[in-house]
């Protein structure tokens, strides 16, 4: 084979592939393809035309098998991040509710006390687990803003951006739920200093 007849068939392949809406080669199918254009270059005319429309064939398929394999990681990836996604938004959901719902029974629970002389401890204790509660709202409503940073930032393909910013928000929520914690902490020391004083 001749060094015009190589470089024919090898510009004969790209705009085959090309053709087909394909804007990249992968490197070992095309090596694949010149080693296998190496081998023919001894065999008689018919022959060659016989593997070489052989080798495209392996060839257009081995590329298509590529194309689909990436469509389906492409897929699975989409999936991931949208239950990553929902998970985080349940997250953030649940430390608003905890939160928010402990501090109205909270406050429910310190109007109908306040009628009645409570101790210093007892009201000391009742704030801060008011205030935990109240913190709790605060950093999930934080945490909520940094969400939505943390998309837009995807969204540009800051990856470590909003790597980032995503831990950010994580560390914000696991704040929302301690808050929840040392309230409930708080609220449990007011109802035991409160139950020793009857």
């Amino acid at each position: 084979m001749e060094a015009n007849d190589a470089i024919k068939e090898i510009k004969h392949a790209l705009n085959e592939v090309h053709g087909e809406g394909n804007e990249f080669v992968h490197i070992q199918s095309l090596i694949n393809f010149l080693e296998s254009l190496d081998k023919s270059a001894s065999m008689s005319i018919e022959m060659r035309k016989t593997q070489h429309e052989s080798n495209l064939e392996w060839y257009k398929a081995q590329r298509q098998f590529e194309i689909e394999n990436y469509k389906a990681k492409v897929l699975s990836d989409a999936e991931m991040f949208k239950s990553v996604i929902q998970t985080g938004q349940s997250a953030l959901k649940i430390s608003f509710i905890i939160n928010g719902g402990a501090a109205v029974a909270l406050l429910a629970f310190i109007g109908n006390i306040w009628t009645k002389m409570q101790g210093p401890e007892v009201v000391n204790d009742l704030i801060s687990s008011l205030i935990s509660f109240g913190g709790g709202v605060l950093l999930g409503a934080i945490a909520t803003g940094i969400t939505y940073l943390t998309q837009a930032t995807f969204s540009k393909n800051w990856v470590k951006g909003g790597n980032l910013l995503n831990i950010i928000s994580i560390i914000f929520v696991i704040g929302a739920y301690i808050c929840f914690g040392s309230g409930i902490w708080f609220m449990r020391n007011a109802f035991i200093t409160h139950l020793i004083q009857k």
